[in-house]
């Protein structure tokens, strides 16, 4: 039997910049680049921790902002471009 750990991934900076363009909405940036590396750090490595899981796995990473780094591999890692980055034309 296989495991799914299913992540969902998405940096705030890329979903503000989309929504929040106008200065009159915000006087200031809602995220900074900082949110968005912790973000990141962070869920590799979550990643790391699930990939030593000695079972019969997959790790599915639910990319909601479009900007996961493609470079970052695993073993048993995918990373899927969400219906929101399409919608959001965040695509690659």
């Amino acid at each position: 039997m296989k495991v799914s750990f299913i992540i969902v991934y998405c940096t705030p900076s890329m979903i503000f910049q989309k929504e929040y363009q106008s200065k009159k909405a915000w006087d200031h940036t809602p995220a900074s680049i900082y949110h968005d590396n912790y973000i990141l750090e962070h869920t590799k490595n979550l990643i790391l921790q699930i990939s030593e899981f000695t079972v019969e796995k997959e790790i599915l990473v639910m990319d909601n902002s479009g900007d996961f780094p493609l470079d970052f591999k695993v073993k048993d890692l995918k990373v899927i471009p969400s219906v929101q980055t399409y919608l959001n034309t965040f695509g690659r």
